[in-house]
């Protein structure tokens, strides 16, 4: 999950800046990998897991957003892919996204 801080993007012709919490950023790339053919499901942790029995869904997990040293957003994604399928494929195909 990601940490507590926000998200800072500027925009370079007017010059506005938007605050983002990454866990809504989460959400939306998680959404958008499970839409990615080939991918099963997104991996999940103990408390995703609970939150599945208890019929609340959990659109972030699988995703981890942080923002690296040099201030580029970077974004993991954990999935689980159907057997058989071109894995290079898959990962570009999520990277897309």
């Amino acid at each position: 999950m990601a940490d507590s801080s926000k998200i800072l993007l500027s925009g370079e012709e007017n010059g506005e800046q938007i605050k983002i919490d990454p866990s809504v950023l989460e959400v939306i790339l998680g959404i958008a990998a499970e839409k990615v053919d080939g991918v099963v499901s997104m991996r999940g942790n103990l408390t995703s897991g609970i939150k599945r029995v208890l019929g609340h869904s959990d659109h972030g997990k699988g995703v981890n957003v942080a923002v690296d040293e040099d201030g580029q957003l970077v974004a993991d994604i954990y999935v689980y892919v159907e057997s058989g399928v071109n894995v290079p494929t898959i990962a570009w195909d999520c990277k897309r996204f």
